[in-house]
């Protein structure tokens, strides 16, 4: 009985338990209110340096694709903007990234016009925020790691380190490979398809940069499949004889099938064309899998997840 009366609690003691529990969830929402306030700065900052940088104020080797009163057209406006620019010696970030792909999508064949007032607005923002996303995931990245490396174990903080860095990775491949295979690819089918029909490729520039920008994005994160199928191997949510065999098999068609849909034109060889790229680094993403859980079985037999090798 008395040891009973020692292990009860009293209602003091529960109330300074239960202080310390709400205080220690307080400070955990603050310091995550501080990441997502540093993330938001940082976003905002990229946005501005994306927007306003002057990008010819320092040796690049692209300054040759810069706004010129030579090959701007006969407008007016252009021609005046142009002169504007050349006598400024200024030139913002977001012109050369739009003039850049602009240059790239008339080499296709494509010629981009202006559809209507607000379009040129709508392509510089598409590229201001898509710029800024790429140059601000890092530190933003890098922001929720430190939230939460804390909390983690050694073996969790290495699992989870090693899983961004191939995330990030693996995204910036897709958008590598989508800029310089897919994108180009999908302008040069329409332009041969307008051709065969005996049109002139015309497209509106605010969805030429939202074509290239959108198509950019489906491939980047269609390259992260593969992190998907490592980490549920990994954690025991899937053996990697379930991946093999004739569901291999399927996984190639479904792959197949999801690369039909995100490339454009959707014919066979743009599904070849990413659907391949894919399904390499699906395969080798179980056989990663393997090797890390046969590591693991090695170093800790009585670990729960029974590996068993083979198809």
């Amino acid at each position: 009985m008395k040891s009973l009366i020692k292990k009860l609690k009293s209602p003091f003691e529960c109330n300074v338990e239960e202080a310390e529990r709400v205080e220690d969830i307080t400070y955990h929402l603050e310091e995550l209110l501080k990441t997502i306030r540093r993330s938001i700065v940082a976003f905002f900052l990229a946005l501005l340096l994306v927007a306003l940088f002057p990008i010819n104020w320092v040796t690049c080797p692209l300054m040759h694709l810069y706004c010129s009163p030579e090959d701007v057209g006969n407008a007016v406006g252009a021609q005046y903007i142009a002169e504007l620019i050349k006598w400024i010696g200024y030139v913002p970030a977001m012109v050369a990234l739009l003039r850049i792909i602009t240059l790239a999508i008339m080499h296709m064949g494509v010629k981009p016009v202006i559809c209507h007032a607000e379009s040129l607005f709508n392509a510089y923002v598409m590229v201001i925020i898509w710029g800024a996303l790429v140059i601000s995931a890092p530190y933003i990245i890098y922001q929720f790691l430190c939230y939460l490396w804390p909390a983690l174990h050694e073996h969790e903080r290495r699992m989870l380190r090693n899983g961004v860095l191939a995330t990030f990775g693996l995204f910036l491949l897709g958008e590598l490979f989508a800029f310089t295979v897919v994108v180009p690819f999908g302008f040069e089918l329409v332009v041969f398809f307008g051709q065969a029909a005996g049109a002139q490729s015309i497209w509106c520039l605010s969805d030429i940069i939202e074509f290239a920008v959108m198509t950019a994005i489906i491939t980047g994160l269609s390259f992260l499949l593969p992190i998907v199928v490592y980490y549920l191997v990994l954690l025991g949510l899937l053996r990697p004889e379930q991946l093999k065999g004739r569901n291999l098999r399927i996984a190639f068609l479904a792959i197949m099938f999801l690369a039909a849909v995100i490339t454009p034109g959707g014919t066979g060889i743009s599904m070849l064309a990413i659907g391949i790229p894919m399904f390499v680094l699906y395969y080798l993403a179980i056989i990663m899998a393997e090797r890390a859980l046969r590591e693991r079985q090695q170093k800790t037999p009585s670990f729960e997840f029974n590996y068993k090798g083979g198809s």
